[in-house]
């Protein structure tokens, strides 16, 4: 395992900082070290903040619309960040190279937080999101996101599925959180922990979901659910990750179940490195592979009436 030239600089450089436990660091500040992508953002069609009224609060989205398109499908996109962590702005540039990718509109969402809102909070903001979408916008509906966000892409599509609806065609899982135990080699290996570490993904989990036997039903750990029914999916890995085998059990599954997969194993590179595109030549190439398979099932999907 050989990393990637620009994600030795960047564990380099975390080394260097000799960051503390999540645990042992304010809220506030984390929050504050997630920062947007630096320089002039990617020139849209349309950019819109909304809010979306659900249960007496309000959620947060921003509609990106390319600057060239015939095509009217969506795709609902979840930030990252442990559940603690991320918004709107931090995942400003990768929701606009998504939307450049796929040439479909994207709809981004943020989701309300731990350890203020535990789950089910930001599942249900997810939720509701990818209702206002098939409700109110024309055209079919995909789901995205990284880390948590992929979580709670993969999880929508489960609950989707058990509430008959809204019919969601494809999901782009990056580098998903998929199994709360996090006893797989590649965790007990802590690779790259500098990035990420299985300590501080039992932090995470610990905000999002105190209990520990909860913590394992299907749509918080969706590698423990019932997985037949599910849209395609494509799933990205990156390989000096602690969440890798985990990720690979996914995709695993989702195949083993009968849903149509498709893999992006990205060598060399860490955690985290889709939405850093400032400092990963690499990601703007794979965004571009996810942006061709959210426009290959958004374009060929039935109309919905």
């Amino acid at each position: 395992m050989t990393l990637d030239p620009d994600a030795a600089r960047l564990i380099d450089a975390l080394r260097s900082a000799a960051r503390p436990p999540l645990s042992e660091i304010p809220l506030e500040e984390i929050r504050a070290g997630v920062i947007p992508v630096p320089g002039p953002p990617m020139p849209m069609g349309s950019v819109e903040d909304r809010l979306l009224e659900k249960d007496g609060h309000q959620v947060p989205v921003r509609i990106y619309e390319p600057l060239q398109s015939g095509n009217v499908g969506t795709t609902v996109f979840f930030h990252g960040g442990g559940w603690v962590m991320g918004s709107l702005e931090s995942h400003d540039a990768l929701a606009r190279q998504l939307c450049h990718a796929s040439s479909h509109r994207v709809v981004a969402v943020e989701y309300r937080l731990a350890p203020e809102h535990p789950y089910p909070a930001a599942l249900d903001d997810a939720m509701a999101a990818v209702h206002w979408v098939a409700e109110s916008l024309a055209g079919p509906v995909a789901v995205c996101g990284d880390s948590s966000g992929g979580n709670l892409a993969a999880s929508t599509c489960l609950m989707a599925r058990d509430q008959q609806g809204p019919q969601i065609v494809a999901q782009a899982l990056i580098y998903p959180v998929t199994d709360s135990r996090l006893e797989t080699a590649s965790c007990r290996e802590n690779i790259c922990e500098e990035m990420l570490s299985r300590e501080d993904m039992q932090w995470f989990w610990h905000q999002y979901c105190p209990d520990s036997a909860l913590a394992r039903s299907p749509y918080l750990s969706p590698l423990n659910g019932n997985l037949s029914g599910l849209p395609p999916a494509l799933v990205l890995m990156a390989e000096c990750d602690v969440l890798r085998d985990e990720v690979q059990a996914y995709a695993d599954a989702l195949q083993h179940a009968g849903v149509r997969v498709e893999r992006i194993h990205c060598e060399g590179l860490i955690h985290g490195f889709m939405r850093r595109l400032h400092l990963f030549r690499r990601a703007a190439d794979y965004c571009g592979q996810i942006g061709e398979f959210l426009n290959r099932h958004l374009r060929t999907a039935p109309i919905r009436e």
